[in-house]
This record gives C-alpha cells, sequence and structure tokens, in this order.
C-alpha cells in the first residue's frame, strides 16, 4: 500500500478533460445533466412544506416552549 504523501492528485480545477476535446454530443449531455441538477436545486429549495412537515413544527415549538 502507498503512503498517502506519494499520490498524485489532480487539481480540482484542472483543464482535464478538456471541454473543446469532447464530443458535441457529450458536451450537450453534460449541459443538459447540469441544468437539470441546477433546476432541482432550485426547485428543492422553494418547495412548500407538507402539512405532516407544518405539524411537526408546531409541535416541536409547543415542546420547546
Amino acid at each position: 500500500m502507498s503512503s498517502k504523501h506519494n499520490i498524485s492528485q489532480r487539481p480540482l480545477f484542472s483543464d482535464w478533460p478538456a471541454w473543446p476535446e469532447l464530443s458535441t454530443e457529450v458536451q450537450r449531455q453534460v449541459t443538459e445533466l447540469l441544468a437539470n441538477m441546477y433546476l432541482q436545486a432550485l426547485n428543492s429549495s422553494n418547495h412548500q412544506p407538507t402539512q405532516e412537515q407544518l405539524d411537526d413544527l408546531q409541535s416541536d415549538q409547543t415542546a420547546s416552549s
């Protein structure tokens, strides 16, 4: 087993793999995937709580009073 000091790590923001070297289809798929991930994150941060979540919050506030 090698020591962690001997392992070369790829920098987080390196140019690998180079975006222009990817096929147009792969670029399209990645762009679409990232856009969907962004929209899901945006929608989940704006979602309305369910009645069960509201009831739990109310009971937690009552218990702590």
